[in-house]
């Protein structure tokens, strides 16, 4: 069976930031458009996503222009959604990349997926649950 050796470990992190609120496995990101990058934001590395979802209030965040994006309908566990979608460049540990993002307004604005289609074609991922601890190692 073959090794597969991750040179970074995250700790998991809370969406709200208070203590005994559950811990998920969480990475920062940024967003690069029209030569501007966001701040840093974090999201959950969502191995159940297809692509990397967001709130408008992000979009915002990365000045993007929502009445000018690509909409798709998306279908997921909240049921069905019209989603924005905008090419960008993601920024996560320290790699860029495009990526399309998907905006919606059909999640709280603290929730953020990173999903399969773009950063999981980036990078190598482990879920150690026990330790609470994301493992991450990007493909060359």
């Amino acid at each position: 069976m073959p090794t597969v050796y991750y040179g970074t470990v995250h700790r998991y992190k809370s969406l709200i930031g208070r203590p005994g609120t559950p811990v998920r496995p969480m990475l920062p990101f940024r967003i690069v458009h029209l030569g501007r990058t966001t701040q840093e934001l974090f999201a959950l590395v969502d191995s159940g996503a297809d692509v990397s979802t967001f709130h408008v209030t992000v979009a915002a965040l990365a000045s993007i222009d929502l009445a000018s994006t690509r909409r798709e309908t998306a279908q997921g566990l909240g049921g069905v959604a019209t989603t924005y979608v905008s090419s960008v460049i993601l920024e996560v540990e320290g790699r860029r990349f495009p990526a399309d993002v998907h905006s919606v307004t059909t999640v709280p604005p603290t929730v953020a997926l990173l999903g399969r289609r773009d950063v999981f074609r980036q990078f190598r991922f482990g879920f150690d649950e026990r330790a609470s601890k994301l493992l991450v190692e990007p493909y060359s």
